[in-house]
């Protein structure tokens, strides 16, 4: 019996963080889908893009950093206005990109027309 309700907990836990996740999807890297992108998609588009449930929302500023697949050094932070990546510095940078590494857009600030401002992250692995 108690191994039972600790499961149904367990299980209810795992729900309840898939939702809360879900809601916190308020900002997308490109064109990723499932934080998965191909190096010459992430050049075409170097953009953050707000998901339809933040569409209110403008994207004020991010903290970049950039993380190797062998993890030996990490690049960052580099703090931007905007939501674009196509400074000469990070446009440097992306054309560095190899397949398994990542990209982390941390402290994302979105604005409302009220003055509302939330901040949340997100991130990208190079396909």
């Amino acid at each position: 019996m108690k191994k039972l309700l600790i499961t149904s907990l367990l299980a209810i836990t795992s729900l309840v963080s898939i939702a809360e996740s879900k809601k916190k999807d308020a900002v997308i890297v490109s064109t990723a889908v499932n934080c998965i992108i191909e190096k010459d998609k992430l050049l075409a588009d170097p953009n953050l893009h707000l998901t339809e449930a933040y569409k209110e929302y403008k994207i004020k500023s991010y903290v970049l950093s950039y993380v190797p697949k062998d993890g030996d050094k990490v690049w960052g932070p580099y703090h931007e206005q905007g939501s674009t990546f196509a400074t000469e510095e990070l446009a440097n940078m992306i054309t560095k990109l190899n397949t398994g590494d990542r990209l982390y857009f941390e402290d994302v600030i979105l604005e409302s027309a009220t003055g509302k401002t939330i901040k949340v992250n997100a991130g990208v692995k190079i396909k």
